[in-house]
């Protein structure tokens, strides 16, 4: 990945880690003051740590957090031997999550379409505090690879034929 000069990036692949982002993202903002971090995170991932959220604004750290809202465990799904049904993810209103967490001077919005994904980005980018944004993703795109692909690559370890 290529990035400019002074750029980081972190992923939780490094750790295997479902949950890590949004307490790693705190450590970041913490440990950097003169840049910005931001995150983007799965909805399921988000629930586990969430309440890092209320932390961040006890130390007044200003994060730019995306939270990706497809409504499933996507690595679980992708990687259980059972499917989408190993584990239903309990439907947050993600959006309002910093109003409950104290943190009433965030930028927090709820996006659907690439238009308003745009213009929350733009106050995000502007806004002189943190910003949270919950980007709604249809079901019909929350599935990373087709299902014959999951059932191949990941549950036998088999290579795929044909696709």
């Amino acid at each position: 990945m290529w990035l400019p000069d002074g750029v980081g990036f972190q992923t939780q692949t490094l750790w295997g880690s479902i949950g890590w982002a949004t307490p790693a993202a705190e450590g970041i903002c913490m440990a950097n003051k003169k840049g910005r971090t931001i995150l983007i995170t799965g909805d399921g991932s988000h629930q586990l740590t969430a309440n890092e959220i209320g932390v961040m604004r006890c130390y007044g750290i200003k994060p730019i957090i995306f939270v990706l809202n497809n409504s499933i465990f996507g690595v679980e799904n992708v990687l259980s031997e059972i499917g989408p049904s190993y584990d239903e993810l309990a439907k947050w209103n993600y959006a309002q999550i910093p109003g409950a967490m104290g943190c009433e001077s965030w930028f927090s919005s709820r996006v659907s379409t690439v238009a308003e994904l745009d213009a929350a980005i733009e106050k995000a980018n502007t806004f002189d505090g943190a910003s949270y944004v919950e980007v709604m993703i249809p079901a019909s795109e929350s599935q990373p690879l087709p299902l014959s692909i999951q059932n191949q690559v990941y549950k036998t370890n088999t290579p795929v034929k044909g696709e």
